[in-house]
């Protein structure tokens, strides 16, 4: 996937990222492609918690999906807000571990996206 950085805007806390090139994924059947131009902050992690759990990396493009679905809450409609993003959440572990995370620390980021996604689906 190829990325370029974008500095925070006013406002913003966070550096985000632009996709440059459309890419597509499948999920829940279909294939969704996530447009050039789309910006996204990879996983949400503290700076502090890095070391445990890094932002990038392996992460890298399991958190572009998400980040996509989450933005359209894709699936919703079809299959009601709670289970789309529990699907969402399931996709995001798959991929984590499909990447070559470990399996612990890829629960631990699923169990975050848990625990503090639903603010960010909803938004």
């Amino acid at each position: 996937m190829h990325l370029e950085k974008v500095e925070p805007g006013p406002g913003e806390k966070s550096t985000r990222f632009r996709v440059l090139i459309d890419c597509q994924f499948e999920h829940l059947g279909r294939i969704y492609t996530i447009p050039a131009g789309f910006k996204t902050d990879f996983s949400s992690v503290p700076r502090p918690i890095w070391p445990i759990i890094p932002p990038h990396g392996l992460a890298t493009i399991p958190s572009i999906k998400h980040d996509y679905l989450y933005d359209f809450q894709i699936g919703e409609k079809e299959i009601g807000r709670k289970r789309a993003r529990q699907e969402a959440d399931q996709a995001f572990l798959r991929d984590l571990i499909e990447e070559g995370m470990k399996p612990a620390q890829a629960r631990l980021m699923y169990g975050m996206v848990r625990l503090f996604g639903r603010p960010f689906w909803i938004h």
